[in-house]
């Protein structure tokens, strides 16, 4: 099983590509051929303090850092229930190795 978190501030257009590919690796389609292809279960899941405040005030990994180091210090990326990475969030070839894939993206106008 891999669970991928993100805990971010909000849907912040300097994370807008990131974002997006992140998104994509959550929907159903990507869960079902990546068990099919690999044989693992993935759980990715994307929360915003503005939206999803429960979450981050109950997770105490995330409760934990946001009271020692204050909100500016999001987005925090969780894997597996481990922060891997605060501040900003992962990269394409960050989230290939995680998921031992390759990822393409192409960004209009450019």
């Amino acid at each position: 099983m891999i669970k991928l978190e993100y805990f971010c501030y909000k849907n912040d257009k300097k994370y807008e590509v990131e974002m997006e590919v992140f998104r994509s690796l959550m929907n159903e389609q990507f869960r079902d051929t990546y068990l099919s292809m690999k044989g693992v279960e993935t759980e990715i899941t994307l929360y915003f303090y503005e939206k999803d405040s429960y979450v981050f005030q109950h997770r105490k990994i995330i409760k934990n850092q946001i009271e020692s180091n204050g909100l500016n210090m999001l987005p925090i990326v969780v894997l597996n229930g481990k922060i891997i990475k605060q501040g900003r969030l992962l990269t394409n070839e960050e989230l290939e190795e995680i998921f031992e894939i390759g990822l393409d993206v192409q960004i209009d106008g450019q």
